[in-house]
């Protein structure tokens, strides 16, 4: 392939062939290499022209080959398709928030961005929507108030427990029950553990962390989402959490569709020391 292609006079001749041509010009098959699946997972067009490769050389594979080939085109077409969905999704949101914020001549104790809920929404400061605005982050809404416990703060838990009950039920990520987002939330490893999905947070102070995990325990009586991270305990101490205390509760999505939680230590100053 290398010699028929050095008898092309530059780059410009091998650019104006078409992909079967190309094909024909080497001596295997088109295989995906992982930054071939990283790069589709990211851009859609260049997803389709692997897609099409595969479909094009259909007779050059292994009939085992082209079924793996083939599973993973559909993965590809699905993330993609569903991508596309939550996209237009949120800009419906963003729109429909610009507008009831142009209408409003107060926005009272709502974020612009924050869902419509038929529970009382309570002021986000100014220092968080900031760290928001610099997360791009879209979507902000509050999830629940939050009274702590001795159990979320014990070191054997490492936990921040999130009741179901509790839940703001507007709340789309969580209330609402995201199909895909409760199977990632549900799956077991193959020892029958939680594995959960990682998500990022906004502690009290304003520092940002991502070794978070996001679970949900099914019980008999309730269901319980927890946020869980060997670092929990550290999170809480260095922000002076105890017993008692309130926790404002907000989740969001960022530029890269990450999913964060945003804790407001109520009765306490953001990015002070508490005491």
């Amino acid at each position: 392939m290398v010699a028929k292609m050095r008898s092309k006079k530059n780059l410009k001749d091998l650019l104006k062939l078409d992909l079967k041509t190309i094909e024909a010009m080497a001596p295997n098959p088109f295989r995906l290499t992982r930054i071939d699946v990283v790069v589709s997972l990211q851009d859609p067009e260049y997803c389709k022209v692997n897609r099409a490769a595969m479909k094009a050389n259909k007779s050059l594979y292994c009939k085992e080959d082209y079924a793996v080939l083939e599973r993973l085109s559909k993965a590809l077409k699905q993330h993609h398709s569903l991508g596309k969905a939550r996209m237009k999704e949120n800009q419906g949101k963003r729109t429909l928030n610009e507008k009831n914020t142009a209408s409003s001549p107060s926005t009272g104790s709502t974020l612009a961005s924050t869902s419509t809920t038929k529970t009382d929404i309570p002021e986000l400061p100014e220092n968080f929507k900031a760290i928001i605005a610099s997360l791009k982050g879209f979507d902000v809404t509050f999830v629940m108030q939050r009274k702590l416990t001795k159990t979320d703060l014990e070191p054997n838990n490492s936990r921040l427990a999130m009741p179901e009950k509790q839940i703001n039920e507007e709340c789309k990520f969580l209330a609402q029950k995201d199909t895909e987002i409760m199977r990632i939330l549900e799956a077991r490893d193959g020892k029958g553990r939680l594995i959960g999905m990682k998500v990022g947070l906004i502690e009290p102070s304003g520092e940002v962390c991502h070794d978070q995990v996001l679970k949900k325990w099914n019980m008999t009586s309730a269901s319980t989402y927890n946020l869980a991270s060997s670092s929990w305990c550290d999170i809480a101490r260095r922000n002076h959490l105890k017993k008692d205390h309130l926790l404002n509760i907000w989740c969001l999505n960022d530029v890269a569709n990450k999913f964060y939680f945003l804790l407001h230590h109520v009765g306490f100053e953001p990015f002070e020391p508490c005491t």
